[in-house]
């Protein structure tokens, strides 16, 4: 390698290092703005999020601000060939008696299981017959939903869009280089009184930041909560699958 092109791959990678800790201060400092604003939630918000590579089900409780683990999968997900999968892959909640139904892996078949209020053990319910887990939907879209009040979110290249009476307006504007994988907001869903709004952020202008953040960390995305009345938003807890219940 000749000296010229030695000192253009310098350059090159040098200006990838600066772009990426200029957003990762950026995206810092954003996150501590507003963050007031998640003291002043109401209801209970169950959630998956990985840890240690296995996603398990939590609730973070509005009152007390503090994230509390319902149940872990791990140990339990037992394949047929003797590996393990103990993520929870979805989860539902229901109001009226309290109890939690997921779906998790047992002895090599995706499975129901129910776990009541309070309880750390979970009863096994049934096989659900299914071959892949992207098959798994069981998600009530009462508790969190794209459409609230007949105003509808929308995701375009990476912004994410309002539509109420036929008329569009732009919610969150994403400047950066856009990548379906890699870059831009997705919406999650508004709380069902409509007052919040959930999204996820990839965090990163540009895909190769997302990417080196991705070999470093393991995982990538943020989650935000944003006051529909304000426009402000918070950074939540970093999670997946999310039940917003408001009793």
């Amino acid at each position: 390698m000749n000296l010229k092109l030695k000192k253009k791959l310098l350059i090159f990678t040098t200006i990838i290092i600066a772009i990426f800790l200029v957003n990762k201060i950026y995206i810092s400092l954003k996150d501590k703005v507003n963050s007031n604003m998640i003291t002043k939630l109401t209801g209970q918000i169950y959630y998956t999020k990985r840890v240690d590579g296995i996603l398990n089900l939590y609730k973070f409780d509005t009152n007390s601000q503090k994230e509390q683990l319902v149940y872990s999968h791990k140990g339990r997900g037992k394949l047929k060939d003797g590996d393990y999968n103990d993520n929870i892959n979805d989860f539902c909640y229901d109001i009226k008696s309290g109890d939690i139904k997921f779906a998790a892996m047992n002895n090599g078949d995706w499975s129901l299981f129910s776990i009541k209020k309070g309880d750390k053990d979970a009863k096994y319910v049934s096989k659900l017959g299914l071959e892949s887990s992207n098959q798994l939907t069981m998600i009530d879209t009462d508790y969190i939903k794209n459409e609230v009040a007949n105003v509808k979110v929308i995701k375009k290249k990476g912004s994410i869009y309002i539509e109420k009476d036929g008329q569009e307006k732009c919610l969150i504007k994403f400047n950066g280089l856009y990548d379906e994988k890699f870059t831009g907001y997705s919406p999650i869903g508004f709380s069902s009184n409509g007052k919040y709004f959930v999204y996820l952020s990839m965090g990163h202008l540009t895909p190769i930041g997302t990417f080196i953040e991705g070999i470093i960390k393991g995982n990538v995305g943020k989650t935000y909560i944003m006051d529909m009345e304000t426009g402000k938003s918070a950074r939540f807890i970093d999670c997946q699958r999310i039940q917003w219940v408001m009793n």
